[in-house]
């Protein structure tokens, strides 16, 4: 390994060669996926290639201890039948006599309100 720029890999860098998005190499640098880097200068960081490449060899950032994977979704419950004319709860107080008073048809048709504002012929 030299101390030759060439020889030495961004973030950037890594991403384009293992075909990821940048940020999820930055995503791999804080979960402790990366090799320790070789340089660093502020948030800047540096790995000779032939650290990387060895990386790459070894299963790149495959699954590593502690990973938090999500656990997959349980099945849905099958879904229920909607109720039938007979599983209709029974009213209770003022519910109950509103359905008395409308009749066992239940619905009866709604009168508009009247509309308020100002008269546009007075």
């Amino acid at each position: 390994m030299t101390g030759d720029p060439e020889d030495l890999m961004s973030r950037k860098d890594i991403a384009r060669r293992v075909k990821v998005h940048q940020k999820t190499v930055a995503r791999w640098d804080r979960q402790g996926r990366l090799p320790e880097a070789t340089f660093r200068v502020g948030k800047v960081k540096r790995w000779h290639r032939a650290i990387i490449e060895l990386w790459i060899h070894r299963g790149g950032a495959g699954p590593v201890a502690g990973d938090d994977e999500t656990p997959p979704k349980p099945p849905r419950p099958p879904k229920k039948n909607p109720p039938s004319e007979g599983d209709k709860p029974a009213l209770t107080g003022a519910e109950g006599s509103l359905r008395e008073q409308m009749g066992a048809q239940g619905e009866q048709p709604v009168e508009e309100p009247k509309k308020r504002g100002r008269n546009p012929g007075g």
